[in-house]
């Protein structure tokens, strides 16, 4: 999944946080059995704070990224949402 997130076409880059969202609003992100065993839940917010944070990026995906974030935080009560809001206001 983190694949689609570092991707060079901005369209991917949008669908992959919109489904990365989506699939954390139903329940963790634990449960998706990535392929990949270094993929872990970690990973995909660190690389969606860093979309969040870089100035490279258009608005319209930084903006993507945060509301994916939050509907990570929404779907999984037992994910440390504190971590996220830290790392956003830094």
């Amino acid at each position: 999944m983190t694949d689609f997130l570092s991707h060079n076409q901005p369209l991917m880059v949008s669908a992959a946080c919109t489904a990365i969202g989506e699939i954390g609003r139903c329940g963790p992100l634990v449960e998706t059995r990535s392929e990949t065993p270094d993929e872990t839940e970690e990973k995909i917010v660190n690389v969606l704070l860093g979309l969040v944070s870089s100035q490279k990026t258009s608005m319209k995906l930084r903006e993507k990224a945060a509301l994916s974030l939050g509907l990570i935080c929404l779907g999984d009560p037992s994910f440390n949402g504190i971590f996220c809001f830290d790392n956003f206001f830094e």
